[in-house]
């Protein structure tokens, strides 16, 4: 048994905290001598009469027994424990990637709905700025039949379009009760009808008249110029001067009507 120096023990300084020394045991199997061989491996260390690997032993019994954390000890031969753990992760894994690629395909959805809102905006504005187009169009036209339609000629379809509202609701008022209305209503549109026949009657006369009179000049013309044909050489055509110089006061100023007309 060896024990330390006293010239290697640490003195303290009027400063420094206590440090208690020890006394550190040896024990071999076998005596011998430091001068003539090494010394053996020490077996047992003890450190003030205690016993290391004795205390190490019961602190390892004691840990095993109540534990030192809240984790439960398991023995690592026990592969079972291992593999649930594993398969609880790796399920665990499996759902969050499920719950992402959901995900991603809701964002893909979303975008292609976001694409076709906007084909379908832009077609709505095109298909209004078509029917804008098509609206003003119509107005345009409205227009000019309305400046093409003459005011007598509103006058009589606003009466005729009066008769056939009465007509189709003469049981809804009682004809007696207006029927100076009526009259005046009937009298107005008698002499409008009356005074647009007279003026297409006229017209198609006068139409019928000048036909005739066109018809007799294009005779004479013909006429004259069969006869200016045989009196001038067969090398001069007939001149148009020549024709109108046969021709009497009155064929001059029907023709000069005709061509007025």
């Amino acid at each position: 048994m060896f024990a330390e120096p006293a010239s290697k023990r640490k003195r303290l300084n009027s400063g420094d905290s206590l440090v208690v020394e020890r006394t550190i045991e040896i024990q071999a199997d076998s005596p011998s001598t430091s001068k003539t061989s090494k010394p053996d491996v020490p077996i047992k260390w003890i450190i003030n009469g205690v016993n290391l690997e004795e205390r190490i032993a019961k602190l390892r019994e004691e840990i095993a027994k109540h534990g030192s954390s809240v984790i439960p000890l398991v023995d690592p031969r026990d592969k079972s424990v291992f593999r649930s753990e594993f398969r609880k992760m790796a399920s665990a894994v499996e759902v969050v990637e499920a719950a992402m690629a959901q995900q991603t395909k809701q964002i893909e959805w979303m975008k292609n709905a976001e694409v076709l809102l906007d084909r379908d905006t832009a077609n709505l504005q095109k298909r209004c700025e078509h029917l804008v187009k098509e609206v003003d169009e119509l107005r345009n036209q409205l227009v000019v039949l309305n400046s093409n339609i003459t005011a007598q000629t509103q006058r009589a379809v606003q009466a005729v379009v009066d008769i056939r509202c009465e007509e189709n609701l003469l049981d809804v008022f009682d004809c007696n009760e207006n029927r100076d209305e009526l009259y005046e209503k009937y009298r107005s549109i008698s002499r409008l009808c009356e005074y647009t026949f007279r003026s297409f009657d006229e017209i198609m006369e006068k139409t019928k008249v000048f036909k005739l009179r066109l018809v007799a000049l294009k005779r004479k013309l013909k006429k004259y110029t069969d006869q200016a044909k045989s009196v001038s050489s067969p090398n001069e055509p007939p001149t148009l001067a020549s024709i109108l110089a046969k021709l009497d006061e009155d064929d001059l100023i029907k023709l000069d009507q005709l061509c007025q007309s």
